[in-house]
Order: structure tokens, then sequence, then C-alpha cells
């Protein structure tokens, strides 16, 4: 039992922080853009998508190595059930949630300024509407919702981290029900099996 839990620990530690890395610098950049008119939002679209089946694809592999570990140490009869692939997928998605918020939070609010930041993505937004046909209305909005946006206390490091937590969390519990599911097994476990797996 205690060498089970050694080994979804390890695999959570070390794999969270590839993901939360990675999904870390995918939302500066993506902020980054989003503070571009320019860069437009066909690019931000692909970059979004690209992303996030980077994102599919490593927790498929990641599950896929945990089951591997964990039945390697198993008598027989070997079983990944859905409730371990289940488990290592939400507690992978929580821990990497909060790499990515402090990192996102530490661009906004420090590398930034919030203000800044609110300001940059109200004027983006103005001259991405701008082209659009009767565009004045927008306008009155944007500038009705930043002004209200601008009004409230800066968020707070601990706010974020937990909202970047129920996030991904969710996440997790969606793309988990999915992946763990497909990679349960009831029998023995080969490495030509794996293989085949998705």
């Amino acid at each position: 039992m205690n060498n089970n839990k050694n080994i979804f620990w390890n695999s959570i530690l070390k794999n969270s922080l590839v993901v939360g890395i990675m999904m870390m610098l995918s939302k500066i950049i993506e902020t980054k853009m989003l503070m571009n008119a320019a860069s437009g939002m066909g690019l931000y679209t692909i970059e979004m998508l690209v992303v996030f089946s980077a994102f599919i694809y490593l927790l498929v592999r990641y599950t896929k190595n945990y089951r591997t570990a964990l039945m390697e140490q198993m008598s027989e009869p070997k079983e990944f059930t859905f409730g371990q692939g289940f488990r290592f997928i939400v507690m992978l998605c929580i821990i990497s949630s909060i790499i990515i918020t402090l990192g996102n939070y530490i661009y906004v609010h420090k590398c930034i300024g919030y203000q800044t930041y609110l300001n940059e993505i109200s004027n983006a937004l103005k001259q991405y509407i701008a082209s659009a046909p009767n565009a004045g209305g927008a306008m009155g909005t944007i500038d009705q919702l930043m002004s209200r946006m601008r009004a409230l206390p800066e968020p707070g490091i601990l706010k974020e981290i937990w909202s970047g937590i129920w996030s991904y969390a969710f996440y997790g519990a969606f793309l988990g029900i999915i992946i763990a599911a497909s990679l349960k097994k009831g029998a023995s476990l080969s490495k030509n099996e794996d293989d085949d797996d998705i």
C-alpha cells in the first residue's frame, strides 16, 4: 500500500510539473495575445487548440505510465481500475493548476501591473470590435465593464489559486471520466498491450 502511494505521488509531482509549466507558458502567451489586438483572434484560437491537444495527450501518456508502474509491482491478478485512473488525473490537474495560476498571477500583477493589464485588454477589445458594424454600442459596454472591474479590489493570490484549483479540478474530472474509462484494465498488462492503447 505504501509503495502504491509512493508511485502515485512521485508520478503526480513529476508529471504535474511538466503540465503546469507548459500550461503556465501557454497562459502567459494567451494573455499577451489578448493584450495585442494585432495578433488576431485566429492565432489565439489556434494556440488554444494546439495546447489543449497537448494537454490531453500528456494526461493520457502520464496516466498510462502510472498504470504501467503500478501494475509492474502487482501480483496476479493485475488490475487498473477506473477509480485509480480518475483520481490520478484529477490530482494531477489540481497540482498543475497551482503552478499555472501562480505563474500567471506573477506575470499579470507583478510584471505587467493589474491596472495596466485591464487597460491593455480594454484597448485591444476596442480595436478588435471597431471594424464591426454598429460597434458604438459594444464600445460603451466595454467601457462600463472595465470601469466596474477597475473599481473592484485587485484579486489576491490565494483567491486566484483557489479559483484555478476549482477550474482545473472540473477539467480533470471531465477528462478523467473519459480517459480513465478507456485505460482501465482488468487483465495482465503486457508491453505490447500498452503500446496498442490510446
